[in-house]
């Protein structure tokens, strides 16, 4: 029998202990002989037969243990164990699942506090957590848990790709929300010729009427202040009064407080979590698993007076 995705979760953080880099890959097959699991088990899909269900619950369970701080991405697809994560396992638990994990405060921002049980009702199933919830409510609990996931993944892939790579990205992106009237044509690289340290533009509307200077930085640390004052100076020196920062991690308080002090100029700030949400909004870099239709009862149908 495959194992829900909550008894997953105590395995995959021992497995971490070693402290090495996992990839998820890895944990499937070190898992699925830890289980006993045939060949048939570990092939069977998904009903929308787009994954293996085993590696889908796996995947789920190392996404919750992210959330709840035990482990951290080390990388595209990779994991390895935090310091709170050996805290929880020197405490000899017998399990680990969603309510336990709800002593988080990362955990349970993830989930919503509304769908997260009592702390103390450690045996808790994934069923018995949404016990209380209507339909409608446990599907877009599921659909933004969905989004978020995907953010994330989005995230660890546009660290993981070159500069140049991120910097066409960007322009891509700028030209699927509209900018350019989305046109690709409308837009400019120009980060290979350093011009004055800024990497592309694009205009701002289908008639190139303004101009807007794009900075993007694939960077792992925050971007700090110092970076932005040498955009604002790229700004200056070309008259230019628009502009939109990219990168794939963040921006210290420091730096967004510096673009609030700025007068004059219209600078916009998009971090890498933001950067992923407008790329799954606008098709970029994601396409579509599944979709759900729901239907309502029709009354107007069924009223016999209205006929």
């Amino acid at each position: 029998m495959i194992p829900d995705y909550q008894t997953l979760m105590l395995p995959i953080l021992k497995l971490a202990t070693d402290g090495a880099v996992h990839k998820a890959s890895d944990v499937v097959s070190n898992l699925g002989k830890q289980f006993q699991l045939s060949e048939e088990e570990l092939a069977t899909l998904l009903p929308s037969g787009n994954q293996r269900i085993f590696t889908n619950r796996i995947g789920w369970a190392v996404t919750y243990l992210k959330k709840a701080g035990l482990l951290e991405s080390a990388g595209r697809a990779v994991f390895q164990i935090t310091s709170t994560g050996r805290a929880l396992l020197s405490t000899n638990p017998q399990f680990i699942n969603n309510a336990l994990l709800s002593q988080y405060e990362s955990f349970v921002a993830f989930r919503k506090p509304q769908d997260v049980p009592a702390v103390g009702s450690h045996l808790s199933t994934a069923r018995e957590d949404n016990a209380l919830d209507t339909p409608e409510s446990r599907i877009a609990q599921a659909q933004s848990e969905l989004e978020q996931q995907l953010q994330d993944q989005i995230v660890e892939q546009l660290q993981g790709v070159s500069w140049q790579f991120f910097e066409v990205l960007v322009l891509k992106l700028l030209t699927a929300m509209g900018y350019g009237g989305g046109r690709e044509s409308a837009s400019q690289l120009l980060g290979r010729t350093r011009d004055g340290g800024v990497d592309g533009l694009v205009n701002e509307d289908v008639l190139g009427l303004d101009t807007i200077y794009v900075q993007a930085k694939k960077w792992k640390d925050p971007v700090g202040s110092p970076a932005l004052r040498d955009f604002v100076g790229a700004l200056a020196s070309k008259n230019a009064r628009k502009g939109v920062f990219l990168t794939a991690s963040s921006f210290t308080a420091e730096a967004k407080d510096f673009i609030r002090g700025v007068n004059g100029y219209s600078i916009v700030l998009i971090d890498g979590q933001e950067m992923a949400r407008r790329m799954i909004e606008y098709n970029v870099g994601v396409q579509q698993a599944g979709s759900l239709i729901l239907k309502r009862i029709d009354r107007d149908f069924f009223d016999e007076n209205a006929q």
